[in-house]
């Protein structure tokens, strides 16, 4: 325990820790992913509004089964974390296919 609390460890350890910050997070392709993901839920706010209102629409039509009407409510209500997800694996998808880094987005989409 002693040499934990050693200044020179608690120093060696930051020095560890802030290099491998400033190597592997604190870099542009992490900036860029960071706004993939932002402009993609901003677009699934802009989407969701749309879809969500069709969807509540396609419920309350006549002749539409109990089941399907109460499917149709639950989609409308997760519209936006579906669209979100799907932009955000469309954006893995487009990233891989052009050799970026996509590692935080990957992170965003399985989460």
């Amino acid at each position: 325990m002693d040499t934990m609390l050693d200044p020179q460890v608690m120093d060696s350890a930051y020095l560890a820790v802030s290099t491998w910050l400033l190597d592997n997070v604190l870099v542009p392709s992490t900036a860029v992913q960071a706004m993939v993901a932002i402009v993609c839920l901003v677009v699934a706010r802009i989407l969701t509004s749309r879809l969500r209102a069709r969807i509540e629409s396609w419920s309350l039509r006549e002749g539409t089964s109990r089941p399907v009407k109460a499917g149709l409510q639950a989609l409308a209500r997760h519209s936006l974390p579906i669209i979100w997800l799907v932009l955000q694996w469309v954006s893995v998808i487009v990233a891989n296919a052009a050799g970026w880094p996509a590692h935080l987005v990957t992170i965003v989409a399985s989460r």
